[in-house]
């Protein structure tokens, strides 16, 4: 249920009109100990909410899930009559309501919760509880619901046997089909046989899940049995059986590979993830908690040991924050700065110093900001802040040359409604400034535009754009790829002329929610990885064009972005909760192993050498080196069962070139060995990577030398 709020546009609104309305008083309701109250209901009879609102009550103790249904809490209009919603406990002492549909514009509505709510202990409420609220005059466009797109395609081949399907409309459902089973769609194969699953709403799409794995190299028909309505009550247009045909191919398989290396519980809901700042210690990433930036660092100083995350400085605004973007005025400016884009109090300029942010300017916007982007001139100084949204369409800004206060330059034609915003800022060969503007809008298109707002061109696509990921590759400085990501998780590269890339285009998904891309450049090559999240628990990683890896997490992924340490990079994922995990981001199939020096069997070995070991690993490394001490390795004098006293100590070498880490461990005996005596050195198998996989399989080695 939550992925529906994650996915749609309309989320920024809910937390907005609900328990961040500064001008919702608390309801409180003070009854004697031994009944249940309700601590707290955003909303009053005073408060104009949102057609989309979604309902949080927050009881005293934690509830009796049993005693929770449509019938012990219900909303009904004014004239007395049920609202159709999904009521759920959201945590042990939380409610919340989820109407159907969207409520209508200026109406009174009353919740109420009856005495039938229990606790765990057995209490009830004194009396039924009720209170009303009155909806917001509608300002939203009313859009025909259009067919945009399905997945399978229709005759499409070689589908995975996992697969969902999924119909894309042009405007959000209604949520009444995801408590349905099988009663919307049907899926069938040519013996007639019939495939259980269960039907879910993301925004624009309906979703079926077949509750097993469907047959291999098989004809699926899909069937849409009844009529879905959109969030309006409108009637979405029919859709014709169509049919697909299954592949002999196994899915990936989850966490091969793969595997959370930290995580630190915010106990905050999150929207958004940002790097904002990285050296060769820490990465700084801002998390957007409702109305409040906070800062966490993530510490690499200490690799190839495991990271760990911590939190810094936060800052709360006077709005719902839905865009982060970072820059740096003056080259090797010690000081970041970060443009902050909310729903309704327009543009933050704030200031990160040690992990401190300070406040600098607001620019105020009437209409709601969903992306920004910064761009820079050719001495590196940022010229120009962008800002985009489906009601402001485009607007650029340009901040002063000295102090980041922005002054007006520009409003772009807002027939661009756009929802997704990146900027790519290149220079050739000739020292040109080459920037483009790409900008997804509500009709299936990406809009290039130049840096004053000029427009260049549009390419249309199959399914709502969802994500702009622009690959920024030093590499390739005339002529950039930028990635479209659709609702139904189809990645298409295009270059900036328009042509279509070749090495990205392939199906993700059953849906998007994020996406995150990585492009490791080495001496001549480069490497393209995507990190795509549907908004479930589920991250697909890609690289090129090549799923390589699925990676299951244990809550609902909203967020993701790559942090590149000195060493590797990793990946930061985040759920709704506020749960901040780092993912080890290049794939890991075998525990460390290691080379030596003497070899095994090796003779005529000087008296006075040392003993290495060495790891080695090829663009990551994820040996845990807090897993290996001295005691990890025993150092014995065969012919006479005991062991010289030697001193321990390591050192690390990279080489970029390579993109190779070595570590080494050196032995040095305290005397010199004996003349013609074999010498057996046991490595342990306790050594462990940073997923835990162990040394050597899981076997302890030996090696033995013979001295000269």
């Amino acid at each position: 249920m939550l992925k529906y709020f994650i996915f749609t546009i309309f989320t920024l609104l809910l937390t907005a009109c609900g328990e961040n309305n500064s001008h919702s008083p608390q309801n409180t309701v003070t009854t004697p100990s031994k009944y249940l109250t309700v601590q707290h209901a955003p909303l009053n009879t005073s408060s104009l909410v949102a057609r989309n609102e979604r309902i949080t009550l927050t009881f005293s103790a934690a509830l009796d899930t049993n005693s929770i249904n449509n019938s012990s809490v219900y909303l009904e209009n004014n004239a007395s009559e049920p609202i159709g919603t999904l009521v759920e406990s959201s945590t042990s002492d939380t409610i919340t309501i989820t109407p159907y549909s969207y409520l209508k514009a200026s109406t009174l509505y009353t919740v109420v919760v009856t005495t039938d709510v229990r606790d765990t202990q057995g209490r009830s409420l004194q009396e039924d509880y009720r209170y009303s609220f009155t909806t917001l005059a509608d300002t939203v466009q009313h859009l025909t619901p259009i067919l945009r797109s399905r997945k399978p395609d229709i005759n499409e081949t070689s589908v995975a046997k996992l697969t969902s399907i999924a119909i894309d409309f042009t405007v959000p459902l209604s949520l009444e089909p995801e408590y349905s089973t099988s009663s919307y769609i049907k899926l069938s194969d040519s013996n007639g046989t019939v495939y259980d699953g269960k039907v879910e709403v993301f925004n624009s799409i309906l979703k079926f899940t077949p509750t097993t794995p469907l047959p291999a190299s098989t004809t699926i028909r899909v069937e849409l049995n009844q009529s879905v309505q959109d969030m309006y009550g409108n009637v979405v247009p029919t859709v014709a059986p169509w049919s697909f045909t299954t592949s002999d191919a196994d899915a990936l398989i989850p966490n091969e590979g793969y595997g959370v290396l930290r995580t630190l519980e915010t106990n905050k809901t999150a929207s958004l993830v940002k790097n904002i700042e990285s050296n060769a210690s820490r990465s700084i990433v801002a998390v957007a908690h409702a109305n409040t930036v906070t800062l966490y660092a993530v510490n690499y100083t200490a690799l190839p040991t495991k990271p760990t995350l911590s939190t810094l400085g936060s800052l709360t605004l006077g709005s719902q924050i839905t865009a982060l973007e970072s820059y740096n005025p003056v080259v090797n400016d010690p000081l970041t700065y970060l443009v902050v884009g909310t729903l309704s109090n327009g543009l933050y300029i704030l200031k990160e110093e040690n992990g401190t942010l300070t406040e600098l300017e607001n620019y105020p916007l009437s209409e709601a900001v969903y992306n920004v982007a910064v761009g820079t001139n050719l001495d590196m100084m940022i010229d120009k802040i962008y800002a985009v949204g489906p009601q402001l369409g485009v607007k650029i800004f340009t901040p002063n040359a000295t102090t980041p206060i922005l002054a007006p330059f520009k409003d772009v034609n807002k027939s661009i409604v756009g929802t997704a915003l990146d900027l790519v800022d290149n220079i050739d060969q000739n020292n040109s400034n080459l920037r483009n503007l790409y900008i997804a809008d509500y009709d299936g298109r990406v809009v290039f535009l130049d840096e004053n707002g000029t427009y260049k061109r549009a390419l249309d696509f199959n399914g709502s754009v969802k994500k702009i990921l622009v690959e920024k590759d030093p590499l390739n400085i005339v002529q950039p790829r930028f990635f479209s990501i659709t609702s139904l998780g189809k990645a298409q590269a295009f270059w900036s002329d328009g042509s279509i890339g070749s090495n990205v285009k392939m199906d993700l998904l059953d849906g998007l929610s994020d996406a995150t891309i990585y492009v490791e450049s080495g001496q001549s090559t480069s490497s393209f990885y995507g990190f795509y999240s549907d908004g479930s628990k589920n991250v697909t990683i890609a690289q090129g064009d090549a799923k390589q890896g699925l990676i299951q997490m244990s809550d609902n992924i909203i967020s993701t972005v790559v942090v590149n340490s000195s060493i590797n990079p990793f990946l930061l994922t985040l759920s709704q909760s506020g749960k901040l995990s780092i993912v080890n981001a290049m794939q890991e199939y075998e525990g460390p192993y290691a080379s030596t020096s003497p070899s095994d069997g090796e003779t005529g070995i000087a008296a006075d050498a040392n003993i290495t070991i060495s790891f080695d690993s090829y663009g990551a490394s994820y040996l845990d080196t807090a897993t290996i001490s001295a005691a990890s390795f025993t150092f014995v004098d065969v012919n006479q069962s005991s062991g010289p006293i030697f001193t321990f100590s390591s050192q690390v070498s990279y080489d970029p070139q390579q993109a190779s880490t070595r570590i080494t461990y050196i032995i040095d005996p305290a005397v010199n060995l004996k003349s013609g005596d074999t010498y057996r050195v046991t490595i342990s198998k306790d050594i462990s990577s940073m997923l835990g996989t162990q040394f050597n399989n899981g076997v302890d080695q030996n090696i033995s030398f013979t001295i000269q």
